[in-house]
């Protein structure tokens, strides 16, 4: 048998086995060795209402669940590496978006023209804003892989690039252009002792990143403004299911909860469903400056900082509208998107 039918045929043996043996072993210590607690029916209770108590019940009490969907997980990653949404970790409740492990082998680099034609737009951008007295702000939150890469499966982790495509191309923007940009991928990792940045299945950061990279960002929006450390906040926390990994698995993510429940409570929220536009005005914001912000889902956990220290903020999704800012004309405008989107700058 050639040496690459051998390799295919022991790969699909070591599925079918392992397949058959999660089917084999919790079915076993269902019926045996497996202690379960005891399950009781009201004598009035409905058909339906008992096959739907039987069947959570069952779910919830089937051995080695949380167990078995990692490892298919892992088995489905790491000897197929078939397409899935996201990366399981070496630790159970953790993963990370498939679609970001090519910025971290650097394999998703930008071309020469492409830098070039992304800065073009970008000043195109600025001096558009700048003619009419508004600063830009460019934000780009980094991807989790980028900030716990120790959470990758060893093999995974050891192909980690020098440089990210999203590193490089910031270089290149600071060292040809005066355009401000914030990726504040340093602070986060320097911040990791302090707690969880990112919610472990998820790919978004919390409450907690949100804020490390808020007090980053405002130094460039506004400088009167002074943003406690982190550490001197006051934090509690809670498990919570959350986002575009979190929904997918059995698993938690702690949720730092705390200062955004102190923050902007008499601010006026507006919202246009049409425009998908959001106001908010805090009378007594520290900073008077107007913003406008063009943003993706990672802003919404930045959104009660934003609330908090300044008058006014208006939110709308996605990119630019040279419209919408000639209408509103604010102070500054940030641009926020995340690492893993910054090619659809080119569009």
């Amino acid at each position: 048998m050639h040496h690459k039918n051998r390799k295919l045929f022991f790969y699909h043996f070591a599925i079918a086995a392992m397949f058959f043996s999660l089917l084999v072993i919790p079915t076993v210590l269902w019926f045996g060795l497996y202690s379960k607690p005891e399950k009781t029916f009201h004598s009035n209770c409905r058909i339906e209402d008992k096959l739907t108590s039987l069947k959570d019940y069952y779910n919830d009490n089937f051995p080695f669940r949380k167990q078995i969907i990692f490892l298919y997980h892992g088995i489905t990653s790491k000897l197929c590496f078939r397409a899935t949404c996201h990366i399981p970790g070496n630790e159970p409740n953790w993963s990370f978006l498939r679609l970001t492990y090519r910025g971290f082998t650097g394999k998703n680099l930008f071309s020469s023209d492409e830098k070039k034609r992304i800065l073009q737009k970008l000043e195109k951008t600025d001096s558009f804003l700048r003619e009419r007295g508004i600063k830009l702000v460019i934000l780009i939150p980094p991807n989790k892989i980028q900030i716990y890469p120790e959470f990758l499966p060893w093999i995974m982790r050891k192909k980690q690039a020098k440089i990210s495509a999203c590193e490089e191309l910031v270089q290149y923007i600071n060292a040809h252009s005066k355009i401000i940009i914030c990726h504040p991928k340093a602070q986060l990792r320097q911040n990791k002792k302090i707690g969880l940045l990112y919610y472990p299945n998820d790919s978004h950061w919390n409450m907690a990143g949100a804020y490390i990279a808020f007090a980053e960002i405002s130094k460039f929006i506004d400088e009167k403004i002074s943003v406690p450390r982190q550490d001197e906040m006051p934090w509690i926390q809670k498990d919570v299911s959350f986002g575009d990994l979190g929904l997918a698995l059995p698993y938690k993510n702690p949720f730092p909860l705390g200062i955004q429940h102190t923050f902007a409570e008499d601010a006026q929220h507006t919202y246009d469903a049409d425009r998908k536009e959001r106001r908010i005005r805090n009378p007594d914001a520290v900073s008077k400056k107007k913003i406008l912000v063009f943003h993706d889902s990672f802003f919404i956990s930045m959104e009660p900082y934003f609330h908090h220290y300044f008058q006014e903020t208006h939110q709308c999704a996605f990119g630019i509208d040279f419209d919408l800012i000639d209408r509103e004309r604010p102070d500054v405008v940030v641009w926020e998107i995340v690492e893993r989107f910054t090619r659809l700058i080119l569009l």
